[in-house]
């Protein structure tokens, strides 16, 4: 069944906007009843022919948010490589989303970096509508690795993947706000781990094999959330 985020409600109707209107005319949505996702909440509603509005049938109790927050701070990558890691971080259960510049990041992004933001926010909404997710995770403009771990100091749990770490580190699903750091394709330096640590965030292996960053990503959320 479609579903579709949406931000207006008068009495029994939820007004739809060009970019949900485009889409339900291109799926060739009629008489089908669909999802309207409203402030976290899931309703059943059916089109109002003619019109930009969709009338509410009932009210889904449907939770699928993870039951503990995870952000993600990751290092700026290669255009596809990034954006993939976006898609799969919101499918997994992401909350947030902080990029990041550090020592080896070599991808350079060029243009008005609002136009890659917002780019950046319809990855995240589609990926949140197709994974049926409650909520639209926030992905933020880019800032340096400094300024994330400064940024970090109210986490419960704090990691920070890095290959040159040999010994596990115990994952707590439970803690209730946890923030991983995942480096560029470069890795980090011995410097920047250091400057971690300073800030109190655990070092953390990815097993045996070297990962690419997205695949960092992806398989450190997945120990972290807590479904």
């Amino acid at each position: 069944m479609f579903r579709f985020f949406v931000s207006e409600k008068q009495e029994n109707f939820f007004i739809l906007d060009d970019l949900n209107l485009n889409h339900i005319k291109v799926v060739r949505i009629k008489n089908e009843n669909f999802i309207c996702v409203y402030k976290g909440e899931f309703y059943l509603t059916k089109l109002v022919q003619n019109s930009n509005k969709a009338e509410i049938i009932e009210k889904l109790e449907i939770n699928n948010e993870p039951k503990n927050k995870v952000i993600l701070a990751l290092a700026i990558l290669k255009t596809k490589s990034f954006e993939f890691a976006i898609q799969k971080a919101v499918e997994i259960g992401v909350s947030e989303i902080w990029p990041f510049f550090s020592k080896n990041v070599s991808q350079k992004l060029e243009g008005d970096l609002r136009k890659k933001l917002k780019r950046w926010e319809q990855i995240c909404l589609h990926s949140a509508q197709q994974s049926f997710r409650n909520l639209i995770p926030k992905i933020n403009l880019p800032i340096n690795y400094s300024d994330i771990l400064k940024n970090s100091s109210n986490f419960s749990q704090k990691l920070i993947a890095f290959e040159g770490q040999k010994n596990q580190t115990k994952i707590d699903q439970s803690q209730n706000d946890t923030i991983i750091i995942i480096g560029p394709e470069g890795g980090f330096d011995e410097s920047e781990i250091d400057l971690a640590q300073k800030f109190d965030f655990k070092v953390v292996s990815l097993g045996k094999r070297i990962l690419r960053s997205e695949t960092a990503a992806i398989f450190l959320l997945s120990k972290c959330i807590n479904d």
